[in-house]
């Protein structure tokens, strides 16, 4: 099971944000790490990963870890 320490979180300043190192990859397709960013999005209210350059299908898998997401508005 991955835990946020699992994502190798660093707190970026002293009341949100952090920053994870964890690979894209493994955000994509494991469960456990997904349940732990969604854990680790309420503790921290903003997660950078810094240098990760998505496909636009990883940038849409991504936001499916945290719900539907919405379409494009005009």
């Amino acid at each position: 099971m991955t835990t946020m320490t699992d994502l190798d979180l660093t707190p970026l300043t002293g009341r949100i944000a952090a920053e994870v190192g964890a690979p894209l990859d493994l955000l994509l397709t494991d469960e456990s790490a997904q349940a732990a960013l969604r854990d680790a999005l309420v503790e921290h209210q903003v997660l950078v990963l810094r240098g990760a350059a998505p496909s636009p299908e990883q940038q849409i898998a991504l936001a499916e870890v945290f719900g539907t997401p919405e379409p494009p508005q005009p």
